[in-house]
């Protein structure tokens, strides 16, 4: 599941990336009904202002997009959230932390949970669940959505509110003791408005209701209303979509803001870099080895030669 997670998110990010630099004043783009059933937001020239905060971004998004201002109260939890885990993860490696180790749990991808991971997975539940936006709640730290009001580990599902979230807390923290960025992967849906939970019912009574409304965590990626991811690295980055674009925001540590560094990110025509993790070139069938091979040798298609570069973690 946490491989199909970042797939979808990724194929939504990279689907809806259209300029590195600012395009026209006012954009319609009809490419986004291929990733979302909602129509395309429309942006304006305020949306490709280098220098513009977060918060006036998506207060602008609001004004010309009515039917998406609730995102903005949750993209503010998201904006709160990546702040805390950053200044976390900048302090981990420290004597004093609290976040130092294990602790001594398996997620449900099998994976050892370190004290960070478990700690930034409570910041990040609590930023988004108290917003009053979403619907169903799930993590890649859980076993299923849990309620974080309390110790009974209710589900959280709340039919009156119109998102889901999933999310990875943190993306490679086992890389933070060799100083390798890390990141917080965030995915919005709709919320499945057929989730109906009836408020008498106890146990197991419930499982089938709640079975459904849980489903609305297993969407495919063209569902995806929103993406976000924030990186943690030489500086700190919150790239988002809305269906519409892709626009990078870096955080200003003097104004304590994210502020938009690269409107309408479009990804490069031409490259002379590949990524892979070539550790797993065994597994690869012979056509993709070859492929690789001549990249690297410069005898391909377009007589390029690539250089390498590849990183185990966002």
């Amino acid at each position: 599941m946490k491989t199909m997670f970042y797939f979808a998110i990724s194929i939504f990010l990279f689907a809806n990336v259209s300029a590195f630099s600012a395009g026209p004043a006012l954009r319609r783009p009809s490419a986004l009904n291929v990733a979302t059933k909602s129509k395309a937001p429309v942006f304006d020239e305020v949306c490709d202002t280098t220098g513009v905060t977060l918060k006036r971004f998506m207060t602008e998004v609001a004004l010309l997009n009515p039917e998406l201002q609730e995102l903005t109260t949750l993209f503010g939890a998201v904006d709160t959230a990546c702040k805390a885990i950053t200044n976390l993860v900048k302090r981990s490696q420290l004597p004093s932390s609290e976040t130092l180790g294990y602790e001594g749990n398996i997620n449900i991808q099998g994976e050892d949970q370190k004290k960070l991971d478990v700690i930034t997975n409570d910041l990040l539940k609590r930023a988004l669940r108290f917003t009053g936006k979403l619907g169903v709640l799930a993590s890649e730290e859980e076993d299923a959505p849990v309620d974080i009001a309390g110790p009974s580990k209710e589900v959280i599902i709340d039919e009156s509110d119109r998102y889901v979230a999933v999310f990875d807390p943190l993306d490679g923290s086992s890389n933070v003791d060799a100083g390798i960025p890390t990141g917080t992967i965030i995915g919005i849906y709709e919320h499945d408005e057929s989730c109906d939970i009836d408020a008498e019912c106890e146990g197991d009574d419930c499982a089938e209701q709640e079975a459904r409304c849980l489903a609305n965590t297993l969407q495919p990626g063209d569902n995806l209303v929103a993406a976000a991811y924030c990186l943690y690295s030489s500086s700190t980055f919150l790239v988002l979509t809305l269906g519409s674009g892709t626009y990078g925001f870096t955080l200003d540590e003097n104004l304590g803001e994210f502020v938009l560094s690269h409107p309408n990110i479009k990804i490069p025509d031409t490259s002379s870099i590949m990524s892979f993790n070539e550790a797993n070139t065994h597994m690869w069938d012979e056509p993709l080895k070859d492929v690789v091979t001549n990249w690297k040798q410069g005898t391909g298609k377009s007589g390029e030669q690539f250089s390498s570069r590849y990183i185990g973690s966002m």
